[in-house]
C-alpha cells in the first residue's frame, strides 16, 4: 500500500465512522501519548491478525498493508495470534516499520469512541 499522508499534512475528516472498513484512515486519540494519531486500519473488531517470519495476517490471509515492508522488524504484540475486540480497531502506519501503531502497547487497539473521524480519500 502507497503512503498517502506526508508529515503536518492537513486533511479533512469525515465524522461519520459507522461504516469504518479496512484500508480506512483513521484519525484517532492515543491516551497513552496524550495525542492524535493517524493510521491505517488493518483488521476489524472479531479479526484475528499475527505477524509470522516478518509477513502481517489478517484472519490468516496475507494482508496487503505492508507490502512496502520486505519484512516487518517488529511484531509486536502480533508474536501470536490477537482477536480484535469488539468495538476496537487495529491500525498500522503505512511505513509500518518506522509506525508506533497498535502492534506497541503505549498505542494498542483503538476504540471507537477514540476515532475522531476518517480521513477523506484514504483508499
Amino acid at each position: 500500500m502507497e503512503p498517502t499522508l506526508k508529515n503536518y499534512e492537513l486533511v479533512m475528516l469525515k465524522k461519520d465512522i459507522s461504516n469504518i472498513t479496512y484500508g480506512d484512515i483513521v484519525a484517532f486519540y492515543c491516551e497513552n501519548l496524550d495525542c492524535v494519531l493517524v493510521k491505517r486500519v488493518i483488521a476489524i473488531p472479531g479479526d484475528t491478525v499475527i505477524v509470522k517470519d516478518g509477513t502481517l495476517y489478517v484472519n490468516n490471509q496475507k494482508s496487503k498493508a505492508a507490502v512496502n515492508a520486505e519484512k516487518i522488524e517488529y511484531s509486536g504484540c502480533l508474536f501470536e495470534e490477537f482477536a480484535v475486540p469488539d468495538n476496537c480497531y487495529f491500525t498500522v502506519g503505512d511505513n509500518i516499520n518506522e509506525s508506533i501503531d497498535s502492534r506497541y502497547d503505549t498505542v494498542g487497539v483503538v476504540p471507537n469512541n477514540y476515532i475522531r473521524g476518517i480521513v477523506m480519500g484514504s483508499k
